[in-house]
């Protein structure tokens, strides 16, 4: 597939000048590594059609041998540098299992027309000192050279290598010297290459290599594995790997490793790692692609900056399709070994602790732990019946057993069954696990959790909890249940201290962020509270219990109108149907406000069943209240107590 590229080619706010090696942003250049930047000069060039896969390798790779997961990496680059959302494209449109297409309208403009591209009298750019992206980019043929302390078999021999960029002085000195004297372009193509060069000597030669600097923690997000073929799908090795690799990251004293609960949200194939990676709040993310072939597991990953969109480097490991554990051990050794490498630290030899050595169970804890995260009713109650199994094939799992214990937990806060009855059935579970394993994080979590909820017993919960964090101070779990005591207890400032440790060790969790603003407002800090909520809603504006709290601050500053604008918004999120919602509407116009708190104490009660568990008890007592109705408030928070 090959088109003159003797053009220059405008879309949106960008010019794409093939022959210069530039991508400009209204007259600014924006950066793309090398592959990328030829992937999208290809999109662009033939922007309406399809470009499959096979073709993308061939005109970008040639002869080189890469799989086929590098493409989506170079797409998330390009999509990175111009600003869209794979799931709401504006250029390139992913083409499942088939290719991409560029869907945005490109205008072609001659060569000689490309002054359009650039302002006549600015200053030239960095990119239009030379013909080629050598400017950016030296490659390293001879990898010994200049990979001293890394894994021979990591690197492809002729890997592109990113490196800094001259400081702005040097390119600016530079470019006023071609300007001045007229000196050649290749002179000074070469003097530039000369100053890369050397800037790529010191990188690679100096004393610290890209190290943290002293006292600096990178924050790293390992993202779930994602197979080159989505047909042959096996989470069993995903999540095995991921959880190896960030297991063996945490170790270093340098970084803050994302926890696998944080990350495990990112399964998705077309998942963005860098949008990823803003999202988690981190520095560093590792995108790893693999694939089962010959009998064979091979991992490429990737280590992207997420303040640049840009690849730092790749790594590459295979290992026999042996045993899941071996295959866990052996991957995140290497490719964590290779990471730390590159970052001036250490190498080690690592043993994932499993707490078990059946691989079934370990896999249904995986799969379990997935599950809860999606924080349903059904599906907690499928990770209950997985973990139910985990320990029936592994009866000394501690973890298995306290996470068992979780899942039924959360069942019945979601409202599937009466917490009498599935809170006494999860706490044997929990003594099951101290007994196997004294110091289990999460079992003392679990433990806090009942002892809140069920005994009410809110010293001995925050005991328990703090128990919890010493033993594991990243267990986000016991941090929000922590801040959930407090909360209860009337101690909103350390409410909300707890709550934002949770928040900053998981960044992607919405009900985080909805704790945190309600605790703000309940500590008296309305402004940052509600600013907070805000910001819940711009995360998913499809997220209810964000406008339960709105409509409820804003009933308490008796702003009756955007009360009730937040409330009816819960209900059309919650997807009440239109005769439901059309009752609010018709008791706000003919009683105002509190015609529309009565229908709802109406439409509630209407909802509970007759003389059985029902999980809108509490939320019937506070209705009541609001509605002045004293005497079946306390009937209703007897009644939630009891059960």
């Amino acid at each position: 597939m090959t088109k003159s590229s003797s053009h220059v080619y405008n879309f949106g706010e960008f010019a794409l000048i093939p022959d210069e090696g530039l991508l400009l942003r209204s007259n600014e250049e924006v950066f793309l590594p090398p592959k990328a930047f030829e992937t999208l000069v290809l999109l662009v060039k033939h922007h309406g059609h399809l470009v499959k896969k096979n073709d993308i390798l061939d005109s970008v790779w040639g002869d080189t041998f890469v799989e086929e997961a590098v493409i989506p990496q170079c797409i998330s680059s390009i999509r990175s540098a111009l600003g869209e959302n794979s799931k709401s494209p504006t250029y390139i449109r992913t083409e499942p299992k088939r290719g991409y297409r560029f869907i945005a309208a490109v205008d072609e403009i001659p060569a000689n027309g490309a002054d359009q591209a650039r302002p006549a009298d600015g200053p030239l750019s960095y990119g239009s000192l030379s013909n080629d992206r050598s400017t950016h980019h030296v490659n390293f043929v001879a990898k010994e050279a200049f990979q001293p302390n890394e894994p021979l078999d990591l690197l492809d021999a002729t890997e592109s290598r990113e490196i800094s960029e001259p400081p702005q002085k040097v390119k600016n000195a530079l470019a006023a010297r071609m300007l001045r004297t007229g000196g050649s372009r290749p002179a000074v193509i070469g003097a530039l290459v000369l100053v890369v060069c050397a800037i790529a000597a010191a990188t690679y030669f100096g004393v610290k290599r890209s190290s943290p600097a002293e006292g600096q923690t990178l924050r790293f997000g390992i993202l779930p594995l994602k197979p080159v073929d989505p047909e042959n799908r096996d989470t069993s090795i995903e999540f095995a790997i991921t959880d190896s690799l960030i297991l063996k990251l945490s170790e270093s004293k340098s970084f803050d490793v994302r926890r696998l609960n944080t990350v495990r949200k990112f399964v998705d194939i077309n998942d963005d790692p860098i949008a990823a990676g803003r999202e988690l709040n981190v520095d560093y993310v590792l995108s790893s692609h693999y694939q089962v072939v010959g009998g064979r597991v091979r991992v490429t990953s990737q280590l992207l900056k997420v303040q640049t969109g840009s690849m730092e480097q790749s790594f590459k490991s295979e290992s026999e399709l042996t045993s899941v554990f071996e295959i866990q051990d052996a991957i995140s050794n290497e490719i964590g070994n290779a990471v730390l490498s590159r970052f001036g630290r250490p190498a080690s030899i690592f043993v994932a602790r499993r707490g078990t050595e059946n691989e079934e169970a370990y896999s249904l804890y995986q799969q379990a732990w997935y599950l809860i995260d999606k924080g349903t009713e059904a599906e907690s109650e499928k990770a209950a019946s997985l973990l139910d199994r985990a320990v029936e094939l592994d009866p000394n799992y501690a973890q298995a057993w306290a996470v068992r214990s979780h899942a039924y937990c959360q069942y019945a806060h979601l409202g599937g069954g009466e917490p009498a009855s599935v809170f006494t059935t999860a706490e044997p579970m929990l003594q099951r696990a101290m007994v196997i394993d004294p110091s289990n994080a999460m079992a003392h979590t679990i433990k806090g959790a009942i002892n809140r909820d069920y005994h009410w017993n809110f010293p001995e919960a925050t005991s328990d909890l703090m128990r919890a964090i010493e033993l594991d101070p990243s267990i986000v779990l016991a941090h929000r249940i922590l801040a959930g005591v407090y909360y209860r207890n009337g101690q909103f400032a350390e409410a909300v201290e707890s709550q934002k440790r949770a928040v900053d060790l998981h960044p992607t969790s919405l009900p985080d962020h909805w704790f945190l603003g309600t605790y703000l407002v309940a500590a008296g800090r309305k402004p940052e509270g509600i600013t907070q909520l805000n910001r819940v809603a711009e995360m998913n504006p499809k997220f209810p219990p964000v406008y339960q709290a709105l409509w409820e601050i804003h009933h308490a500053d008796g702003n009756d109108a955007k009360a009730y604008e937040n409330f009816l918004k819960m209900k059309e999120i919650w997807g009440r149907t239109e005769e439901e919602i059309a009752v609010f509407k018709n008791a706000y116009q003919s009683e105002g406000w509190p015609g529309v708190l009565r229908a709802e104490l109406a439409w509630v009660r209407s909802m509970e069943p007759k003389g059985k568990f029902c999980k809108y008890k509490y939320y019937i007592a506070a209705m009541a209240a609001l509605t002045g109705d004293n005497d079946l408030a306390f009937e209703y928070l007897d009644l939630a107590i009891r059960y």
